[in-house]
């Protein structure tokens, strides 16, 4: 097979998340976390997997970005933690200089090597009180724009909003770990707390938005987006019953209309109506989320995990659903596609990646 060319101007990079791969959690003034408290908290939910130390990036980014360098990257998007740049997270708390002091050191990094930082607002733990988590992540986004922003000239508010508030607030397994239809979790209220933390994480989006087109776009000339991370569904039920698709669609006001769509695709699935009445704990639009049609036929071929069908041909067909409805500039901030058995191959075979070069 012969090699595919990139155009020169094609913007190929890699993604992280602060905790997954900073570790240094307790380290140089950083706060926890809601994501440090639910893996000690209930370390079962995790395979006892912690962020404590993970790939320990905080001390050894230096020789990390030696790697996307030797790639040819030209794109790096990161997560900013708010529990390392205000520890106690609020709008009057104090800002952790050593916090901020690293997230500069990682950036001139980048910078050096080539590569242009996308900055990502990390998670927050407070969303089920609207007003105050709003107001704090407005003042949160001001640190860093005040901070990173003459140097980091992308920016997304948030990554994967839809997920925080469905996994977190409703089935439960993500931090912080609340909801009422699994079993064995006590906290959480699934009818209503993902709807509560859904218009929290919309507003404190749109205020970053606000916030930085008003004071430090005319200076810094940047631009944000906003990654809604909605699972990729085509079917003819999803229009008829849109609550899932429109749950993060259209919910701001113009003056936070952002600059792209950060887009993260992995999988798509068909979408079947159901025809009974959707119960108290619904989330997903009273429908069935399918890898099969009625005549049997696989959206697309499996992967090393079940929940991932390998679907080219919907990711082609969401990129054009994207830009019809928003006519923006789309970036895609995520996406991969996990080889079945991957773990039992030789290097050799696996450098061949012949499940992903097709």
């Amino acid at each position: 097979m012969a090699p595919a060319k990139l155009p020169s101007n094609f913007e190929w990079g890699f993604a992280t998340a602060a905790y997954q791969i900073e570790g240094a959690v307790d380290e140089d003034g950083r706060g926890k976390s809601i994501w440090d408290t639910f893996c000690h908290l209930e370390p079962s939910r995790t395979k006892n997997a912690t962020g404590d130390v993970a790939c320990d990036h905080y001390h050894r980014y230096e020789e990390d970005f030696d790697l996307p360098s030797k790639y040819g990257s030209k794109a790096y998007r990161f997560s900013i933690s708010w529990s390392r740049i205000i520890p106690l997270g609020g709008r009057y708390d104090p800002i952790n200089e050593a916090g901020v002091a690293f997230y500069n050191r990682l950036i001139d990094s980048l910078l050096a090597r080539g590569i242009t930082p996308w900055a990502l607002h990390d998670r927050y733990g407070g969303w089920l009180d609207v007003e105050k988590s709003q107001r704090d992540f407005e003042r949160y986004a001001r640190v860093c724009f005040e901070r990173f922003g003459d140097r980091v000239r992308n920016w997304i508010t948030l990554n994967e909003p839809w997920i925080a508030a469905i996994f977190g607030y409703a089935t439960g397994v993500n931090a912080p770990g609340r909801g009422s239809i699994a079993p064995g979790i006590t906290e959480g209220h699934t009818p209503t707390e993902p709807w509560i933390v859904g218009k929290s994480l919309i507003m404190s989006h749109a205020r970053a938005v606000v916030v930085y087109k008003r004071d430090f776009h005319p200076v810094q000339k940047g631009q944000i987006g906003f990654g809604p991370g909605l699972p990729a569904v085509y079917a003819r039920a999803a229009a008829q019953s849109p609550a899932k698709v429109s749950f993060f669609r259209d919910a701001t006001p113009k003056e936070a209309t952002v600059d792209f769509y950060g887009m993260n695709y992995y999988t798509a699935q068909f979408c079947r109506h159901r025809t009974t009445p959707a119960p108290e704990n619904d989330f997903l639009g009273n429908v069935d989320e399918l890898q099969e049609n009625c005549e049997g036929v696989s959206i697309g071929e499996k992967s090393g995990v079940s929940w991932l069908r390998s679907c080219p041909k919907q990711f082609q067909k969401h990129l054009a659903l994207i830009y019809h409805l928003y006519q923006k500039p789309i970036y895609i901030t995520e996406n991969g596609c996990p080889c079945p058995g991957e773990d039992l191959m030789t290097r050799e075979e696996s450098v061949q990646d012949i499940y992903r070069i097709q």
